[in-house]
């Protein structure tokens, strides 16, 4: 991890936006908010972790939250909602989230996931002989998980 970091800080030291073309950029954007995305992740997965076991006071900080902020540097407040917020779960439930993470990181297998869940849905527009707008969808209905309580 340590390397991956030298690596992103030494592009972004060296990067002159003026020497990157319009769709390069916007590529380099979207691989650079995907690996925010996936710090992100990271942090989310490991915070309950450092809180529960109090290896934050290593660093004098007074809670968990001062910790991540001064370690992440993001603000007090948001540190504080996502401890807040962060399930403190058995190793199953540890392993579930992380193994969700990691299924992130693999591109392919969100492309097809994508396109597994677009497949069969449709929306088609015309005009009809008499100069009427037409709008016709498809998509495909999924099952509801939830049942509908009784009304009376």
């Amino acid at each position: 991890m340590r390397d991956a970091v030298g690596v992103v800080r030494g592009f972004v030291r060296d990067l002159d936006p003026g020497r990157v073309g319009a769709r390069d950029a916007k590529e380099l954007i979207e691989l650079l908010g995907e690996a925010g995305r996936l710090c992100g992740g990271g942090v989310t997965l490991l915070a309950p972790r450092v809180a529960d076991t109090k290896v934050w006071a290593d660093d004098g900080a007074r809670t968990p939250a001062e910790w991540m902020s001064r370690a992440t540097g993001a603000p007090i407040g948001q540190t504080i909602g996502m401890l807040a917020t962060a399930p403190r779960a058995s190793l199953r439930g540890l392993e579930e989230r992380a193994r969700a993470v990691r299924d992130a990181a693999r591109p392919e297998e969100t492309e097809a996931r994508s396109r597994a869940a677009h497949a069969g849905r449709d929306l088609s527009t015309w005009v009809d002989t008499d100069g009427a707008g037409r709008l016709r969808r498809r998509r495909i209905v999924r099952p509801r998980r939830h049942r509908l309580r009784n009304q009376g």
